[in-house]
């Protein structure tokens, strides 16, 4: 009885201390990238400033209906005054997408970003 105790407080001691990392899910540093990732982002970027680099792990459906897991990064970047555009990569450099950030979403970004400064006050 006392060990289930101490495993649980300590499981909520690792729970605590690890959620900060988590913090914003998926982002990564660019060193993270692949070359050939990379490379392909650069290339897709032209002038503009690389503002953020996520990482997901998806599924995809191939033409013959099987599953294909693979790993995609994206790369946020953006001109002055400009919306940010999102270039998507697979880990081999193929181009998946590129996206301009939808108006909706950063709208939504903003007023969450004013919730979480109402609740540190």
């Amino acid at each position: 009885m006392m060990n289930t105790k101490v495993s649980v407080f300590l499981l909520l001691l690792i729970f605590l201390f690890s959620t900060p990392s988590y913090a914003e899910k998926g982002k990564i540093e660019w060193s993270e990238v692949p070359l050939k990732a990379q490379q392909a982002i650069t290339l897709h970027m032209q002038d503009r400033k690389l503002v953020k680099v996520k990482k997901e792990k998806i599924i995809l459906m191939t033409e013959n209906g099987k599953k294909n897991k693979t790993t995609i990064y994206l790369a946020g970047v953006k001109r002055p005054g400009e919306k940010k555009t999102w270039i998507t990569v697979d880990k081999d450099g193929n181009l998946v997408d590129i996206e301009e950030e939808n108006a909706e979403e950063v709208l939504e970004d903003q007023v969450g970003n004013k919730k979480k400064k109402n609740k540190k006050d």
